[in-house]
């Protein structure tokens, strides 16, 4: 498993700017270990030209996992690189497959192509184009997790979010180890005020069948409204995430923690299934269990 975490600025007014960012995020998963595939066509950093139009796309790149559940189960992401729904915003959008033809195109079983932006980002934009924001990415194989300029776009009614945000991997066992026979997809869909009051959407795809399921709420159980640590040893609670594929299923790969016992950008060592492993807490995501205050708590991602 490869991790990588950098802090550097984003701007999306000229070529260079796209250049730039695309080329950053194309890099880091990369670095984590994400096998980019031969397709033909896929973008080319030194000479693609920042689309002027909103919702245009510059180019795309095509990747797969690379774990041994890949050679049966296997899986293709394919990332669109472009302008968001403002001249002036990125955008990222992402679209998950079974199998490619080799020229860009994902078919098998699909998810709906994504935006990775949140609601109404149109309202807002780039907070600064001279301050630098965090980034966070993560692949071990049979799971991806993305965090671009977190907090580096502003949406609806001030709302912060990162560029892009999303979680890509297989269900697990009870044990904690990776299953074939479909995808999990957790992605952003809507932002309103705070950066840990924004709503996730959980896309849940079993490739033997072909049926899949969506939701934005109740992958995972809390205690109702803990607004403050109960644990004065310093422990952290943290509650499991459940995919419905349709049997339910737990992924290792994302949890729910109280935002007032791990601050965002830190990691927590914890073992929620199977052995221990580092999650970040991501400061940002709908409570699962659509409680009433959803600023109380907030996703981990695996991190380590």
């Amino acid at each position: 498993m490869a991790t990588q975490n950098f802090s550097t600025v984003i701007a999306h007014a000229t070529d260079a700017d796209f250049r730039t960012w695309g080329l950053e995020f194309s890099t880091a998963l990369q670095a984590c270990g994400l096998a980019q595939t031969t397709d033909t066509g896929q973008i080319n950093w030194t000479t693609v030209l920042r689309p002027t139009a909103a919702n245009g796309v510059g180019g795309y790149e095509i990747y797969k996992f690379t774990d041994a559940l890949q050679a049966t189960d296997p899986i293709f992401i394919k990332l669109e690189y472009g302008t968001g729904p403002v001249a002036t915003q990125p955008g990222v959008w992402v679209t998950i497959g079974t199998a490619t033809n080799g020229a860009g195109t994902l078919s098998g079983n699909l998810s709906s192509r994504t935006a990775m932006w949140p609601y109404d980002r149109a309202a807002g934009g780039i907070r600064s184009t001279s301050t630098p924001y965090q980034s966070y990415f993560c692949f071990d194989g049979s799971y991806l997790g993305v965090i671009h300029k977190l907090e580096g776009l502003t949406a609806y009614n001030g709302g912060v979010w990162p560029n892009a945000a999303f979680m890509i991997g297989r269900p697990s066992d009870s044990s904690g180890n990776y299953i074939g026979g479909g995808y999990v997809f957790l992605k952003n869909t809507a932002a309103f005020g705070t950066p840990q009051n924004n709503p996730w959407i959980i896309f849940c795809m079993n490739t033997t069948t072909g049926v899949s399921y969506s939701t934005t709420s109740y992958f995972s159980l809390a205690p109702y409204s803990l607004s403050a640590t109960m644990i004065p040893s310093g422990d952290i609670q943290v509650f499991p995430c459940f995919a419905s594929m349709p049997l339910i299923t737990p992924v290792n790969w994302a949890i729910y923690g109280l935002i007032a016992e791990t601050s965002q950008g830190t990691t927590a060592h914890t073992a929620v299934l199977g052995a221990a492993q580092d999650y970040l807490m991501i400061g940002s995501g709908a409570m699962g269990a659509a409680l009433p205050n959803n600023t109380l708590y907030s996703l981990l991602m695996k991190f380590q």
